[in-house]
């Protein structure tokens, strides 16, 4: 199984997960760190075998953030994971249609 060999994070990945980090952190100190380990370990997971996970939307796959209600969306070819959303579940799923490109 391949290896990715490069990570994009689309600017509006980043921007989700910093938000999402900045909103834990207020809830309890510590816990977005929590939250930004456990995002850096599914993309780890990503890169580890990218081919791995189910295809969920045209050519989007997905993965599931551990303990933390987000999934983050991704392509992947030519060695390379792009990371299109880290999207949390609790909002409308009609809304990763503007974040899908």
């Amino acid at each position: 199984m391949a290896k990715a060999k490069r990570v994009v994070l689309v600017p509006l990945a980043a921007l989700e997960v910093e938000q999402a980090r900045t909103w834990y952190e207020r809830k309890r100190s510590g816990l977005g760190t929590e939250f930004s380990v456990e995002v850096d370990a599914a993309i780890e997971r990503i890169c580890q075998s990218p081919e791995m996970y189910a295809k969920v939307r045209k050519d989007y796959r997905r993965v599931m953030v551990k303990r933390f209600p987000y999934s983050i969306y991704y392509e992947y070819g030519s060695g390379t994971v792009t990371i299109y959303s880290i999207f949390n579940c609790s909002q409308d799923p009609a809304r990763l249609d503007e974040r899908l490109p």
